[in-house]
């Protein structure tokens, strides 16, 4: 049976955003690969460069599948989807701020980055199993109760998501700092094709399938960073 909460799409939007994810992801590889070996042969070499490009890469795309999850699941719960959009975005953005701005002692307090990406895994499959389904049961509580509960449940899941980025570069520019700009590149590209991906994935297995397909992308992305300093070979 089909779920009030899990729109159905026709065939031919399915397809569509397939073709288009496809062709965004034989591109984007290439995109990173080709300059990166140009470099590379000219002596401008960077130990563990595939392990940042995963990092990096991860995180664009993971943040933006949470972020679009979010904002579907939260759309129905507040009454549109323009609400959905400036409450969601609203919280997600302020507390990645603070993840981002506390970033250094949250490391301090987990051990290592890989620990934060357990604390995000447990909280989205907390919010996930125990909460999601019954929050519809809140949607007759007043706007301003219904705005709190958003913020509340995006709030620690942003704290974390915005840990990840600012450790990872103040390693490189310590370590490596010719690949900053690389890294914001890869960052960017992936985060361009991520609401495309997102959208595919959503369409064609539905938004809880989106969500919990992140959680596997941070954990990679947590192992992924050099948990030594790398020497720049040039």
């Amino acid at each position: 049976m089909l779920s009030a909460a899990e729109p159905t799409y026709p065939i031919g939007s399915s397809l569509d955003s397939n073709a288009a994810a496809a062709c965004l992801v034989a591109a984007s590889p290439r995109c990173i690969y080709l300059p990166l070996h140009f470099f590379a042969s000219k002596s401008l070499r960077v130990q563990n460069a595939w392990r940042y490009a995963v990092f990096f890469a991860g995180t664009g795309l993971a943040y933006l599948a949470i972020e679009i999850a979010l904002l579907q699941k939260f759309g129905l719960f507040l009454g549109h989807p323009n609400y959905s959009l400036s409450v969601v975005l609203a919280a997600l953005l302020l507390a990645t701020g603070l993840g981002s701005l506390f970033s250094e002692k949250v490391i301090r307090l987990c051990g290592k980055i890989r620990f934060v990406t357990y604390v995000l895994a447990c909280l989205l499959l907390a919010e996930y199993a125990l909460v999601f389904p019954h929050l519809l049961g809140f949607i007759g509580a007043p706007f301003w109760v219904r705005v709190l509960m958003v913020f509340g449940l995006v709030l620690p899941v942003g704290i974390c998501l915005g840990v990840f980025v600012p450790t990872a570069l103040e390693q490189i520019k310590s370590v490596a700092p010719s690949f900053v700009p690389w890294a914001w590149g890869i960052n960017w590209i992936f985060s361009v094709l991520a609401p495309v991906l997102s959208i595919a994935l959503s369409i064609t297995w539905g938004i809880n399938a989106l969500l919990l397909a992140a959680i596997p992308v941070y954990l990679a992305v947590g192992f992924s960073l050099p948990s030594t300093k790398p020497a720049t070979r040039g």
